[in-house]
């Protein structure tokens, strides 16, 4: 008899731990990385859009040349959620809840990309030394404003994928399109001082470096997360 409760007991204090283990991971996902937490506050583009308002010093040009960049901030936190969601750190919904938190910061950055773009290809590519085609804007004070003309076009590839991955709900399809954001991005630095490099056909998805995401945002990891502190 004594064996039995002491069996009834340990089987209640399993379905315990369990039930609390699955309570906790839905409502603060411990596990999840620390880019993860923070993308799961529904207050994530609001706070983050306060920060992220163009250079009004900047022309078209200059604008362009920083969003791709801010854009990879919002990929690098897409990118914990995928492989959190992987690694049964958070579920289904959870991740979810991130993309759906990111899209207001995701459509602000589409909306100016969008209106800024179309100011610059208004202007018709021109040849400069030793960059070749490019779009030039001359600002009022008779300083230049210029980005290759292979530079703006992988910028459109960036925003596409924007598209791509609010167009599906899968994680996986989601993860490769993060792949594949850092892969533009890494190349985009390479186009970004000349129209042509030899090699970049190596920078792939299937040669992936977290560093090719890292090391090409607008603005640190850590100043991101530090303003959710």
């Amino acid at each position: 008899m004594k064996k039995k409760i002491i069996l009834i007991i340990i089987a209640v204090i399993v379905v315990i731990a369990v039930i609390l283990g699955v309570s906790s991971n839905m409502n603060g996902a411990p596990l999840a990385s620390p880019y993860t937490k923070v993308a799961l506050r529904k207050d994530f583009s609001t706070v983050l859009i306060k920060h992220m308002s163009a250079n009004p010093q900047n022309n078209p040009n200059g604008i362009i040349g920083g969003l791709s960049m801010a854009g990879g901030n919002l990929v690098l936190y897409m990118y914990y959620a995928c492989e959190d969601y992987q690694q049964g750190h958070i579920n289904q919904k959870q991740f979810n809840q991130v993309m759906t938190n990111l899209k207001p910061s995701v459509d602000y950055l589409t909306n100016l990309y969008n209106t800024n773009i179309a100011i610059v290809k208004k202007n018709d590519p021109i040849k400069m030394e030793n960059l070749g085609m490019c779009y030039v804007q001359t600002n009022p004070d008779g300083t230049q404003g210029w980005n290759t003309v292979n530079y703006i076009n992988i910028q459109q590839m960036m925003f596409d994928s924007f598209t791509q991955m609010y167009q599906t709900q899968d994680p996986n399809k989601i993860y490769d399109l993060t792949l594949q954001y850092a892969v533009y991005l890494e190349r985009a630095s390479f186009y970004y001082s000349e129209n042509d490099q030899y090699g970049l056909n190596m920078i792939n998805t299937d040669t992936f470096k977290l560093d090719w995401l890292t090391s090409n945002l607008e603005y640190t990891p850590d100043a991101v997360q530090k303003l959710y502190n």
